[in-house]
């Protein structure tokens, strides 16, 4: 494996170890797919995407903000590797196969943008309740039927998105989500009657339910 140290650099590859270096990426929509790649005391300046960082190595290093996308992979599961790396600021993992979530997500403590959209999730995944950083969920277009009352705990949310599940009504405590902003529930059999309890709960909020 070929070593870099104290290098001011413009790309980013796989099967190489980086020592000291800065990386200064020209195009942040640029999907990285590295692997066996190790990094110690580097400097990333700007937004980074990347596809993979199978079998890579972190030690010592900065972000501004990382952005991994799993999306339409096909997976089942989101890889063991991805929780270890808490770096990671923004998880896409939209449409894949996935059905619920592992209790390790709990370790990405700088997550705060999580994407689901169009996967197979039946339960809402009450471990992400846990990450209390997170202020942006989408969960559109699954399978869930109940938002449990533990979702009032990720206290920095401000915009939830639920649109197409089977959620007939919400828990009272999401009326404590001082800082939500944007409530997407359009497509889920919810009566009139329970819109208008939803809106009372949440005065601030732009809710959408639909025509």
């Amino acid at each position: 494996m070929y070593t870099i140290q104290n290098k001011i650099l413009s790309e980013v590859k796989s099967n190489m170890s980086y020592d000291n270096c800065n990386f200064h990426l020209a195009d942040k929509e640029v999907k990285y797919y590295l692997e066996n790649s190790y990094f110690i005391n580097c400097n990333f300046k700007k937004e980074i995407h990347f596809s993979s960082l199978e079998r890579c190595s972190f030690v010592n290093c900065k972000f501004s903000k990382v952005v991994m996308d799993l999306s339409a992979q096909l997976l089942e599961k989101i890889p063991e590797y991805v929780f270890e790396l808490n770096f990671i600021n923004v998880l896409h993992l939209y449409e894949n196969k996935i059905t619920c979530l592992s209790s390790s997500i709990a370790k990405m403590k700088n997550l705060y943008q999580l994407v689901l959209l169009r996967n197979e999730i039946f339960h809402f995944p009450n471990v992400i309740t846990n990450l209390v950083s997170l202020d942006h969920i989408n969960l559109c277009g699954n399978r869930i039927k109940t938002i449990p009352k533990s979702i009032s705990k990720i206290e920095n949310l401000t915009s939830l998105y639920l649109r197409w599940n089977k959620i007939s009504k919400l828990p009272k405590e999401i009326g404590r989500l001082s800082k939500l902003r944007e409530l997407d529930l359009e497509g889920n059999p919810i009566s009139k009657r329970q819109q208008n309890y939803i809106r009372c709960l949440l005065p601030n909020c732009n809710i959408y339910f639909g025509k």
